[in-house]
């Protein structure tokens, strides 16, 4: 455990993001790579996954739900120097967690065929979904509970087990993929397929050493089974928390969806680009969203222990460094937008798209460096309701909406869905500062009634 109430609010944020964005690179590296090692695949091969991704994406919704409302709940117990409250509620989540994976599971694996021939008409590319899914899909649901660890042992302050987990996990991944895809030293080639079996693979050595971790009798957080099942005490506030950020992320995941379906006239070679695009975005947005994830457990301890200005000062924090951040990232993404692309594909038009949807999309960088401040607050506050209201407006009235009734005019081609993207996000980032300042003034009156 890990006290962020006390100290230089800076040096915490820097320390916290640098091992968050660590363990995040870790992520986006591994994403990276197997587009790269897809590639030798063909285009129809990185298309598949592009498509096989967000369904389960949709699916993983379930972690947010459990596990930012964990880290929340966790950090203001920590905050208020309440350890048995922090076990609890870390318990009672990972008891909703477990049958939450299991069920998932099951009934993902039993709709693969259905989800493939629904994703894409084109028997190869839906051929390709259908291997990577049936695997791909269990590693997604051992993420739920990956997450739930991660997620509340970050509340404590403590961030490194969790990154070390998942980064021994990237590791592996990127060893094992490729022999399970290429069949090397003697193992069978299981193409696409080696991809989705590599991912569990690499998931289930996480999950069994971050349990045996937990299970240790020293840990401030420790894995309690007799609590798995019990009576819950705390788990509706935790869902009320939660709920809010998985239906965002659902959201997202549906947005994606959305966007890879408008996709579809323009074949294999576009939505090949959008999916190494998008990875190439995430990979961009990392430095932002690590400071986010620390101002968020900053605030949360300190909201936890009614010590407003220093959460204030964990905002300003975040503001300023992502003002530092975002041009240079733009310029990178500018000028070298083309180079990286060829990166993980060989075909022109691929290469050709990617590039030109990673320079229209550099512009967002700009409100995500605030978007994410402003978030991150409202989160450690346990107001994740604010969050939604602003994404789902920017999805539904900013984004899908707008696209779809774009699809339907003549001429109509990618750089409207990547400039309209562009445009969503700003507007959510104005939504998201007019709430936090409702949040903030609804808090600056309460500690100066306690203070009469």
């Amino acid at each position: 455990m890990k006290d962020l109430t006390a100290g230089p609010p800076t040096k915490q944020m820097l320390e916290l993001a640098g091992m968050l964005m660590t363990n995040m690179l870790a992520g986006k590296l591994l994403s990276i790579v197997n587009m790269f090692w897809l590639g030798q695949l063909g285009p129809e091969a990185q298309a598949a996954v592009t498509l096989a991704v967000n369904p389960v994406a949709m699916m993983m919704a379930v972690a947010p739900i459990t596990s930012v409302g964990a880290r929340v709940l966790i950090s203001h117990a920590v905050g208020g120097k309440c350890r048995e409250l922090a076990c609890r509620v870390f318990n009672e989540a990972f008891g909703v967690v477990l049958f939450a994976s299991i069920s998932i599971a099951l009934v993902a694996s039993c709709a693969r065929a259905e989800v493939a021939a629904w994703l894409s008409p084109d028997p190869r590319t839906a051929e390709f979904i259908s291997a990577f899914f049936g695997w791909y899909v269990l590693a997604g649901a051992l993420q739920i509970p990956l997450a739930l660890m991660a997620a509340g042992l970050g509340g404590t302050g403590d961030v490194r087990p969790g990154s070390v987990a998942q980064m021994g996990s990237v590791a592996l991944n990127i060893v094992v993929a490729p022999v399970l895809i290429f069949g090397w030293m003697g193992v069978p080639a299981l193409g696409i397929a080696g991809a989705g079996l590599a991912a569990l693979i690499s998931v289930g050595c996480a999950v069994a050493a971050l349990s045996w971790y937990l299970l240790r009798s020293g840990t401030y957080l420790q894995l309690l089974p007799r609590l798995w099942l019990s009576r819950p005490t705390i788990l509706w506030r935790l869902l009320a928390i939660g709920l809010p950020t998985g239906l965002q992320t659902a959201a997202s995941a549906g947005c994606m969806l959305v966007f890879t379906l408008l996709l579809r006239p323009f074949g294999p070679v576009e939505q090949a680009a959008f999916g190494i695009g998008q990875r190439m975005y995430q990979f961009a947005l990392l430095p932002i969203l690590a400071l986010g994830s620390a101002a968020t457990l900053i605030a949360g301890q300190n909201f936890g222990a009614r010590a407003f200005d220093r959460v204030y000062a964990s905002f300003k924090t975040h503001l300023s460094l992502g003002i530092l951040i975002a041009p240079v990232l733009w310029a990178l993404a500018q000028l070298y937008a083309r180079t990286a692309a060829a990166w993980f594909s060989d075909d022109p038009a691929v290469i050709e798209a990617t590039a030109h949807f990673l320079r229209i999309m550099s512009y967002s960088l700009f409100p995500m460096g605030v978007l994410s401040a402003s978030n991150a607050v409202l989160t450690a506050f346990g107001n994740t309701l604010a969050v939604l209201i602003t994404a789902a407006g920017s999805y539904l009235l900013g984004t899908i909406l707008p696209a779809w009734a774009l699809s339907q005019l003549p001429g109509f081609n990618s750089t409207w869905l990547w400039e309209l993207t562009v445009g969503s996000v700003v507007f959510e980032m104005i939504g998201s500062l007019l709430l936090l300042r409702l949040e903030l003034n609804k808090y600056e009156r309460s500690s100066c009634v306690a203070g009469q």
